[in-house]
């Protein structure tokens, strides 16, 4: 049985996408959708909410947003161990009147690109971090009913770890934040979304200088199929054996690091895939995976949008049609346009 066809908005003035009949039904659902999540994201963060009483929220209150179907998909049993900690940070927000923090461990400042191969990789901001932002908007305006300073969650991008591992330019994985900043700020969201960029933190690969790397004996079809999709170019398995093991030592590192951040902050530590480390945060409705692995698509049910992670591996189960998106929020987003300031586009990294 065939799969039904997604559609992949390109945020884009290419003219090489879908525009036939057949797709045009899709197309107008896929733009009500994301125009809709515009729209609520505006109006969330816009609204002071100061009709609030401070003293209706408690810290477990404020958990059970961030536990609700809509941003974690862990079963309670999963949770249950992060619940004292985050519940008394969440409690300390509230005693100080401030708003409840979230850091949001994202990606490294790019996506694989979904139809695999040697497609470059992307560097856009597109309807994946509209989605993104979205779910913020939701998540602050579940948490302001209740709470009225809300919530700040922060957009964490582990960039230099891109480059040691995977030989991503910091400038590509910068003007992808800068973006990223101009899409928040255009969304009105600027104050309660903020992006913690790692390589603004100072250079990352001395930190690893005394870090021993031994190159994984072997690896997994999984990982040979990943790594040469990250790295934006085919590898042999030697060079897969040691940067996956690269990922691992250098992720180990970051992670110590950015823990201390986030302990400064009194924030919780979410991921969009849970771990034995940090609770699930979902970066689109419905999601249950890493954006970075490909893009936000559409599927059409009942003649309405519903988002779904296209990856290389979708590409090969499914048709996958692309058409345009155009919106004034994203006029500064696409990195097939004129860098800042006149700048010229970025090359694909290949």
């Amino acid at each position: 049985m065939q799969h039904p066809a997604l559609f992949l908005p390109v945020v884009s003035r290419d003219e090489h996408v879908g525009n036939s009949l057949a797709t045009a039904d899709a197309a107008e659902a896929v733009d009500a959708y994301l125009t809709d999540c515009v729209a609520f994201t505006r109006r969330a963060f816009g609204d002071e909410r100061i009709e609030v009483e401070r003293r209706a929220a408690t810290g477990a209150a404020l958990l059970g947003v961030l536990l609700g179907r809509d941003f974690n998909y862990q079963s309670k049993s999963k949770v249950a161990p992060f619940v004292p900690e985050a519940r008394a940070r969440f409690d300390r927000a509230v005693d100080a009147g401030r708003p409840i923090r979230l850091h949001l461990l994202y990606h490294g400042g790019y996506r694989a690109n979904p139809f695999g191969g040697a497609a470059p990789l992307s560097f856009d901001v597109d309807a994946t971090d509209l989605a993104l932002v979205y779910q913020a908007a939701r998540f602050h305006r579940k948490i302001s009913d209740i709470y009225a300073p809300g919530a700040e969650i922060v957009v964490v991008i582990n960039n230099a770890v891109a480059e040691f591992v995977n030989e991503i330019p910091i400038a590509a994985t910068r003007a992808y934040v800068r973006r990223l900043e101009r899409l928040i700020a255009g969304l009105g969201a600027a104050a309660h979304v903020k992006v913690l960029t790692q390589s603004d933190l100072g250079p990352f690969s001395e930190r690893m200088r005394g870090v021993a790397i031994a190159p994984w004996p072997a690896v997994d079809p999984m990982h040979l199929r990943l790594v040469p999709r990250f790295l934006g170019r085919p590898c042999s398995e030697e060079e897969a054996r040691y940067r996956a093991a690269a990922y691992y030592k250098a992720e180990e590192v970051w992670g110590a690091e950015v823990r201390v951040l986030i302990d400064r902050d009194d924030s919780v530590c979410v991921r969009q895939v849970a771990s034995t480390a940090a609770l699930s945060f979902r970066s689109f409705p419905g999601g249950a995976a890493r954006v970075q692995n490909g893009t936000i698509g559409f599927e059409i049910e009942g003649g309405k949008a519903v988002p779904r992670l296209v990856t290389s591996t979708t590409c090969e189960e499914r048709p996958v049609v692309r058409i345009p998106f155009h919106h004034p929020v994203f006029a500064d987003s696409s990195s097939s346009g004129a860098g800042e300031n006149g700048e010229p586009p970025l090359e694909p990294v290949l």
